[in-house]
């Protein structure tokens, strides 16, 4: 996922900086987007059906990795609220800002969207925010946020989940490095 300025400043997050777009001049660094753009995705994920938030930033960085292929949105998607700077504590962790959308609220909101996908039974390559993205593999590794998560999530990496008839997310593997482009 592609940093914007403002996040990679600590700033904000979710719909705060949906008005900004990935690549507009000052939103990204060089090197944010140069990885992007450097990456390619792996088989059999180069052929998943591509679904992400419609948030310009999430939404850029699906179409340089979709490569010309077709990127579908969805609303439910998007991060609703968003941490200001006074809502930093030493463990963000375990606790939700004032203004942020809790984890557990987003599951609930993301529930139908994940039953409907269990039930197209076809891969999936979902691309959002990273509150919503935190949320779901979350979920998967049954970590209540509070602690140190049993997982990482770092730019260029895919976490493969699958889900049950129910829309529960559960681990499908270790995380997937995004592949370098040829040049």
């Amino acid at each position: 996922m592609g940093q914007i300025a403002l996040l990679r400043a600590g700033r904000a997050e979710g719909r705060a900086v949906t008005g900004l777009p990935l690549l507009a001049p000052g939103a990204i660094d060089s090197a944010a987007q140069e990885a992007i753009e450097g990456w390619f995705l792996p088989p059999p994920w180069d052929r998943a059906r591509l679904l992400a938030s419609p948030g310009p930033a999430t939404l850029e960085t699906a179409q340089i990795l979709a490569a010309g292929r077709r990127v579908e949105t969805d609303h439910r998607l998007l991060a609703w609220r968003s941490p200001l700077d006074d809502a930093k504590s030493p463990d963000l962790q375990s606790r939700t800002p004032p203004t942020a959308e809790a984890p557990q609220a987003i599951l609930i909101r993301l529930r139908p969207l994940l039953t409907a996908l269990a039930e197209r039974e076809a891969p999936t390559l979902v691309i959002a925010p990273v509150a919503v993205a935190r949320a779901i593999i979350a979920a998967a590794h049954d970590w209540d946020h509070r602690g140190s998560p049993p997982f990482r999530l770092r730019r260029g990496e895919l976490h493969p989940l699958s889900l049950t008839s129910q829309g529960t997310p559960y681990p499908a593997g270790a995380p997937i490095l995004l592949m370098p482009r040829e040049p």
